[in-house]
């Protein structure tokens, strides 16, 4: 059984109290319009071009996302593996592509399909147990590089009442990724034998697939749930009928 945990340095990094307007940079789309998902992808595509994205809104909770900083990941027996990341910068998210975004407003359900040309993921490490059948121990410096990679995402959404308004909440996400590529450096493997590290880390890049597909879920989930704790920070602040109104003037 395995046991994956998230901490975000932007969790409370940003006091704000009161319901705002959206900011300028993200447009609104009316619930009633029969081209609503259209319209959020069209106005999703925009809002990733803001600068502000790159330095942060403090007003709408939202910290800088290039990079994302995430205090810790921890992934306790996953696949024989045990992992801990610390002072995490997460590169690349601005870089996405919306491919597909869907609402559905009856179920409380959103579907999205998102491609990352790069994600970069650098941090301090610490590793124990069974990767692709071999011993591996190691603390030290991580940078685990995604070329290429394709997400889909799906998540159940409540509207919560904060203060006197309603807002909406992303919950559960579900995601899958698939990259064309991974690349991957643990620095000091096996109490810093050099020459061990290095066959170590030869093979991961070799058999990239493989160790992928060990790791993918709790690396996958911990990036999703960085985002959506992100998005969820800045929605409560925006009331529910702000960010989704029935519909346009």
């Amino acid at each position: 059984m395995r046991e994956i945990c998230i901490v975000l340095t932007v969790a409370s990094a940003f006091i704000t109290a009161g319901a705002l307007q959206l900011p300028k940079y993200v447009k609104p789309c009316g619930r009633n319009d029969p081209n609503f998902n259209e319209c959020v992808i069209k106005h999703a595509r925009e809002t990733l071009k803001a600068p502000i994205l790159e330095k942060g809104d403090p007003k709408y909770k939202l910290p800088s996302i290039s990079p994302l900083l995430i205090t810790e990941i921890k992934v306790v027996n996953t696949n024989g593996i045990n992992l801990i990341i610390r002072d995490i910068k997460l590169h690349g998210l601005l870089g996405v592509s919306v491919d597909k975004l869907e609402f559905d407003f009856e179920k409380k359900r959103v579907f999205g399909e998102f491609r990352f040309p790069v994600l970069e993921i650098i941090g301090k490490y610490k590793m124990s147990g069974r990767l692709l059948l071999l011993p591996i121990n190691g603390e030290g410096d991580l940078n685990i590089t995604l070329v290429d990679s394709k997400m889909s995402v799906e998540g159940d959404f409540v509207q919560e009442i904060v203060g006197e308004t309603q807002h909406a909440v992303v919950n559960n996400p579900r995601a899958t990724m698939d990259p064309s590529r991974m690349y991957v450096l643990l620095t000091n493997l096996f109490n810093g034998d050099k020459v061990l590290g290095k066959q170590m880390n030869e093979f991961l890049n070799d058999k990239w697939k493989d160790a992928y597909n060990s790791l993918s879920a709790p690396i996958v989930e911990g990036i999703v749930q960085a985002v959506i704790s992100v998005i969820n920070e800045a929605s409560s602040v925006v009331p529910f009928e702000e960010a989704f109104p029935e519909s346009l003037p």
